[in-house]
């Protein structure tokens, strides 16, 4: 009795050791996530405002062969690539044809949109995570033109590595509601899955609760429908849950 009454206890500072670490761990990802995409969108909010790039556009609306008004704009979106993390950006008209571009665009065979104004989503090419990031510009509530930029994410791109921190059951789910289905990126322990179930045999998984905007830790059910010590809530006004 002397030996299971210490096991317990043993097994009850485990248990309380695991969820402060993992609610240090949560905190400290979330920080980074919600730091990682909202700074580039904030930037590429600010470009599309930005009078100069407004004043130059519109003059080449009115005059398509303004050589002066289009190497402006055009080295204006190189020096922006060339300060990073920016990968390229390229502008349009408002009718979608293309004016300047600069750098190149990233790509991804996974995209997960995210809750902003305007269009942006998280980008995954098999090895890197990415945003990208697309912006109406206009002058006056009339929309003269478009801007769009990709950026490179390497913390999220690093954070299935720090995962293994956590031992060979160490995992994260980074998601996002689509019309389709919960699309995350790809997980430590299932690399290949990318899509998860709403309900499995165990109940829901923890990521819809933090995809609900709830937010705990303690005993819970993954996404395999295993018992796991977690920690889970929502990733800023993003959409995400993690």
């Amino acid at each position: 009795v002397g030996g299971l009454a210490a096991f317990s206890l043993m097994q009850e500072q485990l248990l309380t050791v695991l969820r402060d670490g993992l609610k240090l761990s949560f905190q400290s990802r979330h920080d980074l996530i919600v730091s990682e995409i909202s700074t580039p969108i904030r930037a590429a909010g600010e470009f599309a405002n930005r009078p100069d790039v407004q004043r130059e556009l519109m003059r080449l609306r009115e005059n398509p062969g303004d050589r002066a008004a289009r190497q402006f704009i055009e080295g204006t979106l190189n020096r922006h690539v060339a300060a990073g993390p920016t990968t390229g950006m390229r502008l349009l008209d408002d009718r979608g044809r293309l004016v300047v571009s600069a750098g190149s665009l990233l790509g991804g065979n996974l995209e997960l949109p995210l809750r902003q104004p305007g269009d942006a989503a998280l980008l995954w090419n098999g090895e890197v995570a990415g945003l990208r990031v697309a912006q109406d510009i206009r002058v006056r509530g009339r929309r003269w033109g478009r801007i769009e930029s990709t950026y490179r994410l390497p913390g999220i791109s690093r954070m299935r590595e720090v995962a293994l921190g956590f031992g060979a059951s160490g995992d994260m789910v980074l998601c996002v509601y689509t019309a389709q289905a919960i699309r995350c990126l790809p997980t430590t322990l299932n690399p290949q899955r990318t899509e998860l179930p709403a309900v499995t045999r165990a109940g829901s998984p923890l990521v819809v609760r933090a995809l609900a905007g709830e937010r705990g830790d303690g005993l819970g059910t993954d996404y395999r429908g295993e018992r796991v010590v977690d920690a889970y809530g929502p990733v800023g006004d993003l959409g995400l849950g993690l």
